[in-house]
């Protein structure tokens, strides 16, 4: 199943904290609290703490924004560049400091003795089909997955299936994740 998303067409979920919103693209399993893996996009709206996911491993990529540090017993851990994933554990107690007003985050989790993610960028064409399940989306310029065009705030998600995503203009940058299973 390979299937198309807009960013800002998925329903957000306010924090629990109050200090930002989730919109899911796909978990598994589906509408589980208990998921083995899930893909999303944050809107961070303020500094505060993470929530904790104990066996959970963390990916997290900046999408927008400047100035977003991530602390561990008030000690910078990593300050987060645009398009470059950082990988942590999810029963780590992160804190989240921001320079600006709000950014917007690309994450995965995934529970660490089943699936493991990988996450990166691309400026030529992506195959589908060396992963479990995963997410592509647009940063820049236009791509197409053999369907449809994708443009900037939109990608697809596939699960158990085969495809490619082509740059469809020279500006073309793309950010993708993957799930796979651990052997």
């Amino acid at each position: 199943m390979i299937c198309f998303y807009q960013a800002a067409s998925l329903a957000p979920t306010r924090w629990h904290n109050g200090g930002g919103i989730t919109r899911e693209i796909i978990s598994f399993p589906p509408h589980q609290a208990a998921f083995d893996f899930r893909f999303s996009i944050a809107t961070l709206s303020g500094d505060g703490d993470f929530s904790r996911f104990p066996g959970v491993d963390r990916t997290i990529t900046l999408l927008r924004g400047d100035g977003v540090t991530l602390h561990l017993n008030r000690h910078t851990l990593k300050t987060l560049q645009p398009g470059i994933p950082f990988y942590f554990p999810g029963e780590q107690a992160v804190r989240v400091t921001l320079s600006e007003s709000d950014s917007d985050d690309f994450n995965i989790m995934v529970r660490r003795d089943r699936y493991r993610a990988t996450a990166g960028t691309s400026q030529s064409a992506h195959c589908l089909k060396n992963s479990l399940a995963g997410v592509v989306y647009v940063l820049s310029g236009q791509w197409h997955d053999g369907r449809q065009a994708l443009n900037p705030g939109e990608g697809v998600w596939w699960h158990q299936q085969v495809g490619n995503v082509i740059p469809l203009t020279s500006d073309a940058h793309l950010l993708w994740g993957s799930v796979n299973r651990n052997f």
